[in-house]
């Protein structure tokens, strides 16, 4: 009974241990190929569906170029031996020249005979004008009830933006603009069925910006558009919003829309994530232009935790060469996402790793869901796909089996795209393990792989002595497997047991058995073997324990090999029990360590024993799990404490044991780091406290932070004799680290609060990013005093004579509300190329700025707005200033006008009457003064011809 307990133990430390199984079957990979198909894209989208009691599963399988320019695209249900069945599914175009794309999305459930949906993104619907007929791809989607039936149409077609208006407008600068016209709903689709909501992608909606669409089943004429576009927003053109959407569970109550954007953020490609309510959460944005980030999206639950991981691909990635690809995985914590962690594939040149995404459900039964992804024109083109284990910490990084058509056995042709086309995992065979579909929708192809089953076994090897005193001993020996599926159709399965002793064993040394071994039943046997006497080998005995599956097409997870070593016993007296006394000392190479800084530490062990020999002697050691011992193959790991065997003899000597450690720190947040060793032998040791030592290192962080500030506007005018209802400047704040360590990014941003009246005359709005991911601001009351200190001079541009500064310190400021910027308690900045970036925006009141600062306004004409900013546990601090030049108001009273102009009709008054006294306005003085000027004329004459006369000429006498 007790080994049977221990068999079970054991079998449930394994299972929960194991670290691989996948287990796709490449040998029985099954072809489905349609003939005459050229340029048809078979394969380009793919469902599988189980088979019932009265039809077989299928492969529903989406040929969006199949057929002409009108009619373009097919969708074909196939059976695993390569027969398929078109249906009869009407899409027709008024007047397309390019198809309607049918077939390029599949969405349904997984039992053949159930619905199933899939679209023509590019239907073309022609409209009339006055002078043209134009034709508009709207797009259309297409239900069938019953997948089981091809011969009849569609049972309901979708057309979400059929009667949406306008389908064209102009705008702004005579630009024609396409509101609806070029839609293109049904891009893609994802059905969820816990609401039987439809989520459609739309992105040719409203000039290439994009939308997404949500709708019910049970009422498929209304439909929801996130986001609600009212306005043209050119900077947003051909960003392609829903060029790939779902759906992520943030727990019980939350959801969340994502919507690819692959040119979004200016070429980085964005994911925007909504609320189904059409609220922002965040934006995901890529780091590279031209990755087409965003253009795949899969949220699935990886870790168990109960909330949806993200993947988002970026084929395009340029990797260290071109269009390799990669996929960004956002692990979730608390409906929150953590930092991106970046899956690469097999890195090869113009792979697109990351073309397609899907969850295969839990292909191993580990409990955890594991994804494939992949790169369609890996190899030259042959297409590759790659599968990825989830575990309790998320995706593992490395892959874990990559399908690869040039890895099958038998002559498939030259497949070309495989993997553009992925289906989910869905178990067909009925064997408890799901299977995949892969299209190669460039050779028109699609393969069937499928999974083979996992068992979970253990073997127990136990001598019944610990250590070789006599010449006899009995070794037991046990074998014990279950089958992972809950099918539990494997009822019994046959082993071979090979038993190996060592030379020094009397007779036969070497053992065979074929056992017929019942699920879930533990079987034991054991043998008696004699040890040789007088030889003078004292090494430990060694006894070999092995095991083999004989049935094919099963992969077993376990230990199929276990060695044990028996020590032999001398010069311990009569009794034969050694009297050790063993110490055990440590010192380690660091006094601290320095997160991000120390990334290797040496630890020697010393071992004494002053007493008998201590035989079977092993250092158990157990440390933190910052710290990672860097050398263990001949160490075995026993829950958390990993034993090392020491030389077979320790007798009145020390024992140095060096020892390397990596350090592998992840969390800011550990204090401290813990190393324990024990030493044990066989026997008894006198001074068991002795044996036992730990050593404790402070963990520290040494960072660099640093801080930057700028305005955006730096400069803003405010014209009293025009004021505006708002004027609008943004401070933005940039965090770096240049390390070594990490660094917190918590923010304190002080902003002066000024009222006119009982209205605040300053708003203030903070926001920050970091790795594309928002983090945390909001408004906080301040109950404490905050040291802000900066040059104020240095920091203007213009004479502090000339300017009014408004900062924390200026008078009636109102010093107890700020702005806080936080992260979780993983939320640092590690490496030096991270920026943390804060944007303040600050909107002004300009009428109530003007009435407040009339009365300054008569001596200074500028004002400095200051934000502080404040990083935690530090004295950096960075100040953003915008300054505002205000106009006084100019303006001439009325009564100036009036003044004036009764002052200018009494003087031409009184300038009439004194020319009238003057006489000036009778005709003899006038007549006068015309005689006047008769005469100064002639007189200017004569002396004119006096100018031109030749002094040369005149006579020598002439005087």
């Amino acid at each position: 009974m007790r080994q049977h307990i221990l068999l079970l133990l054991l079998f449930l430390w394994i299972y929960a241990r194991s670290a691989w199984c996948f287990n796709f079957d490449i040998k029985g990979v099954e072809e489905i190929h349609l003939k005459g198909g050229s340029s048809s894209y078979f394969g380009y989208a793919l469902l599988m569906q189980k088979g019932t009691a009265n039809f077989r599963p299928i492969v529903i399988v989406g040929a969006p170029g199949q057929g002409s320019e009108h009619l373009g695209g097919s969708v074909y249900s196939c059976i695993e031996e390569g027969q398929c069945v078109k249906y009869n599914i009407v899409a027709n175009n008024d007047n397309s020249f390019n198809g309607n794309f049918l077939g390029s999305v599949l969405k349904g459930a997984y039992r053949v005979g159930t619905s199933f949906i899939t679209c023509a993104p590019r239907r073309a619907k022609a409209i009339r004008g006055i002078k043209y007929t134009h034709n508009f791809l709207l797009g259309s989607c297409f239900i069938k009830y019953n997948s089981s039936s091809y011969a009849t149409p569609q049972d309901f077609t979708i057309n979400p933006i059929e009667k949406e208006e306008p389908i064209t407008s102009i705008h702004s600068l005579n630009l024609s603009y396409y509101d609806y016209g070029f839609g293109q709903a049904g891009f893609d689709l994802h059905y969820m069925p816990d609401s039987s909501t439809l989520l459609l992608g739309a992105p040719g909606v409203k000039n290439w910006n994009g939308i997404s669409m949500t709708g019910k089943i049970t009422n498929l004429k209304k439909w929801s558009k996130i986001p609600e576009r009212q306005a043209p927003a050119f900077q947003d053109n051909y960003s392609y919003v829903g060029y790939k959407v779902t759906s992520a569970k943030m727990g019980t109550q939350t959801l969340w829309y994502l919507l690819g954007s692959p040119r979004g953020s200016n070429l980085l490609g964005c994911v925007k994530i909504y609320t189904p309510n059409g609220h922002l959460v965040t934006t995901l944005t890529g780091e590279e232009f031209g990755s087409y980030y965003g253009s795949a999206l899969l949220a699935v639950d990886t870790d168990n935790d109960g909330l949806d991981d993200i993947f988002v691909g970026a084929p395009t990635g340029a990797g260290a060469s071109w269009d390799e690809g990669y996929v960004y995985f956002y692990g979730t914590v608390e409906s929150k996402l953590k930092s991106y962690v970046k899956l690469v594939g097999g890195k090869k040149t113009g792979a697109r790793f990351g073309t397609s995404i899907v969850s295969l459900g839990d292909i191993d039964l580990d409990s955890y869901v594991d994804v494939a992804i992949s790169a369609p024109n890996e190899d030259d083109g042959v297409g590759a796909v790659y599968i990825y284990r989830g575990g309790k910490t998320g995706i593992n990084q490395v892959y874990s089996q990559r399908l690869s058509p040039l890895d099958f056995p038998g002559r498939f042709g030259s497949v070309r795209g495989f993997g553009q086309g992925l289906s989910n995992g869905v178990d067909i065979d009925e064997n408890g393990h799901n299977d995949l579909a892969v299209g190669a929708y460039r050779s028109n192809q699609v393969f069937v792989i499928k999974t083979l089953n996992v068992i979970d076994y253990i073997l127990l090897l136990e001598p019944n002595v610990t250590s070789v005193s006599s010449n006899d001993m009995n070794v037991k020996f046990c074998l014990f497997y279950d089958q992972r599926s809950p099918a539990k159709d494997l009822k019994s399965l046959q082993f071979k047991i090979y038993l190996q002793f060592d030379y020094r064993v009397q007779g036969e040394k070497s053992f065979e058995y074929v056992w017929n071994m019942t699920l879930a039943t533990p079987r034991c046997d054991s043998i008696d073997v004699s040890v040789q006497q007088r030889f003078s080998d004292i090494t430990p005995l060694r006894v070999l324990l092995k095991s083999e599956i004989l049935r094919p097409n099963i992969i077993g997870r376990g230990t199929d090999q276990i060695e044990k070593l028996i020590p032999f016993i001398h010069e311990c007296g009569d009794d034969n029990v050694c009297q050790t006394q063993i110490s055990v000392k440590a010192a380690a190479s660091l006094q601290e360590i320095v997160h991000g800084l120390d990334k290797e530490m040496a630890v020697v062990v010393v071992v004494e024993n002053v007493r008998e020999p201590g035989y079977g002697c092993k250092l158990h050691m157990n440390f933190s799990n910052v710290l990672e011992l860097r050398d263990t193959k001949d160490c075995d790991l026993e829950n958390t404490t990993y034993v090392c065997p020491l030389p077979e003899k320790l007798y009145k000597t020390e024992k140095e044991i060096p020892l390397k450690f990596d350090i592998k720190l992840r969390k800011p947040n550990v204090r401290q780091a813990e190393l324990n060793f024990e030493v044990t032998c066989l026997g008894n040791n006198l001074s068991p406290e002795e044996s036992r030592v730990g050593l404790t290192l402070k963990v520290i962080l040494k960072n660099s932070p640093h801080i930057q500030a700028s305005s955006t506007p730096s400069n803003l005018l405010l014209d009293a004799d025009a004021l505006e209802d708002t004027i609008e400047a943004t401070h933005i704040f940039t965090v770096g680290n240049a390390g070594p360590s990490p660094f917190k990014q918590d923010v304190l941003f002080t902003t002066p609060h000024i009222k006119e009246g009982d209205t605040d005359i300053f708003e203030y709005e903070a926001t920050g990013y970091l790795n594309g991911i928002e983090t945390q601001c909001k408004p906080i009351k301040v109950n404490f005093a905050i040291d802000v200190t900066y040059n104020v001079s240095a920091l203007l541009t213009e004479s502090t004579n000339k300017t009014i500064v408004v900062d924390s310190s200026a008078e009636n400021v109102d010093c107890s509300r700020a702005l806080y910027c936080f992260g979780d308690d993983f939320d640092y900045l590690y490496r030096p190329t991270e920026i943390l970036e804060y944007k303040v925006k600050v909107t002004a009141k300009t009428k109530l700025l003007a009435s407040h600062y009339k009365n300054d306004l008569l001596k200074k004409s500028i004002l400095a707005l200051i934000t502080s900013a404040s990083i935690a546990s530090t004295d950096l601090q960075a100040q953003a200033v915008t300054t505002i030049f205000m106009s006084k108001d100019n303006r001439v009273p009325l009564w100036v006008y009036i003044l004036a102009g009764a002052l200018g009709i009494i003087l031409l008054a009184l300038l009439i009457f004194l020319l009238y006294k003057c006489h000036f306005f009778d005709r003899n003085y006038r007549d006068k003064l015309n005689d006047e000027k008769l005469m100064e004329q002639k007189m200017d004459d004569n002396m004119v011809n006096l100018q031109n006369v030749d002094l040369n000429d005149l006579p020598e006498n002439y005087n």
